[in-house]
């Protein structure tokens, strides 16, 4: 599928089924995902730097996150913005809608803010990394994990804002998460490692070896197998 002149840099699956991007291009587009095709003049434009991060949001509309410091909320029917949410500093690298609805993101300053999204305000600003927060992932109802080029991980509660944990320091920056189970995380790091930790403890019970550069990305199938994504072109599934 062809359209963006620029990296394409996030994906979101719409309600409807339809597929969302975000590039380096500052714009986002909508793909008939049936033929692979993109929507005629389907292009959510408002962002003036790359858009590095996607979320679908319990109402449907689609949040993103940008090199230009802010997070649009947008009515991907009308193609409108409904809400622009300020106060990052740094680039927004990376959304994830919570439990109870709210929007959490993780910035290049450091932090990481949860948000109502129908009132565009800040609840809370979660601060401890000392370098830009790479990905965040749902633990439990009350709780997340962040991971940051500083080479750490931390445990949060959202809901208040406390830092329940922070793992001891690895040996490399941490870019992706993926939660295996209620107590296994999967790390990927810089140094082309993929630790698979116990989030009690963050003691690391396995390293998996295979990829030649850094990991940019992790995510889990539906049968529990964890996909790894990597700057030495590969896929691998473990």
């Amino acid at each position: 599928m062809r359209g963006h002149t620029g990296c394409v840099l996030s994906l979101a699956l719409l309600p409807d089924g339809e597929l969302a991007s975000a590039s380096e291009d500052c714009d986002i587009r909508i793909w008939n995902i049936s033929n692979f095709s993109h929507i005629t003049n389907e292009i959510l434009i408002g962002h003036n730097h790359s858009v590095r991060s996607l979320a679908v949001l319990s109402d449907g509309n689609l949040a993103s996150g940008s090199g230009d410091c802010t997070i649009r909320i947008w009515n991907t029917k009308t193609l409108q913005t409904n809400q622009i949410l300020t106060g990052h500093s740094g680039w927004v690298d990376i959304l994830v809608i919570l439990s109870n609805g709210t929007l959490a993101s993780g910035s290049k300053d450091t932090t990481i803010r949860i948000w109502d999204t129908k009132t565009g305000q800040t609840l809370r600003t979660l601060t401890g990394h000392t370098d830009c927060v790479k990905s965040l992932v749902v633990l439990t109802d009350d709780s997340i994990a962040s991971c940051s080029v500083d080479r750490s991980i931390r445990i949060w509660n959202f809901k208040n804002g406390e830092n329940i944990k922070k793992f001891p320091e690895y040996d490399s920056p941490v870019v992706s998460l993926a939660v295996l189970s209620d107590r296994i995380l999967a790390a990927g790091c810089m140094d082309k490692t993929i630790l698979i930790l116990n989030t009690i403890t963050g003691q690391a019970l396995k390293k998996f070896l295979g990829h030649t550069a850094p990991v940019s990305f992790l995510t889990v199938l539906l049968d529990g197998r964890l996909v790894s994504c990597s700057f030495d072109s590969t896929i691998k599934i473990w």
